[in-house]
């Protein structure tokens, strides 16, 4: 059975990559809208379990 599970996740895992990409370029455009950030700006990007943090240079 499990052998059969593998590539629905792999599909899914694969369909929810495609997803947070678009949203983690969404992300960056709205944030080098802001005066904090120029277009050039280094943002580093932190995640853990369910939250992130994004930062910039102080």
């Amino acid at each position: 059975m499990a052998a059969a599970e593998g590539p629905i996740v792999v599909r899914y895992n694969d369909h929810l990559a495609k997803l947070a990409v678009s949203e983690y370029h969404a992300l960056l455009d709205a944030l080098q809208e802001l005066p904090r950030f120029e277009a050039d700006s280094a943002v580093r990007f932190f995640a853990r379990h369910l939250g992130s943090v994004v930062t910039s240079p102080a």
